[in-house]
């Protein structure tokens, strides 16, 4: 998969549909956001290394979540929801009791 397309992008950018949104967008502005903490998340769980097995778990848990939620902000056809990774409330209450004892 090319990670380039040779067409320019002219401001904009493509959701899941093909629909082309500006670059401006809140939507990608989101989702731009997620991905840097996803990349945050990702170094943090890295530094960890393996005598924190149980957190590293964890994080790997929470980037799987921020990967899900991020697919659901750049899909723009309500039929294709079912077809991407859930977002649920119990993920939200693991990831706030993780975040709840990485605190203390």
């Amino acid at each position: 998969m090319k990670i380039y397309t040779k067409g320019g992008d002219q401001g904009s950018t493509g959701l899941f549909s093909g629909t082309r949104i500006p670059k401006s967008d809140l939507r990608l502005h989101a989702y731009g956001t997620l991905d840097e903490l996803n990349a945050h998340v990702g170094l943090l769980r890295d530094q960890m290394g393996d005598r924190h097995s149980q957190r590293v778990d964890e994080l790997l848990q929470i980037q799987h979540a921020i990967f899900a939620i991020g697919s659901h902000m750049a899909n723009d056809v309500p039929d294709m929801v079912t077809q991407l990774p859930a977002v649920d409330s119990a993920s939200t209450t693991s990831m706030e009791s993780w975040i709840d004892t990485m605190t203390e």
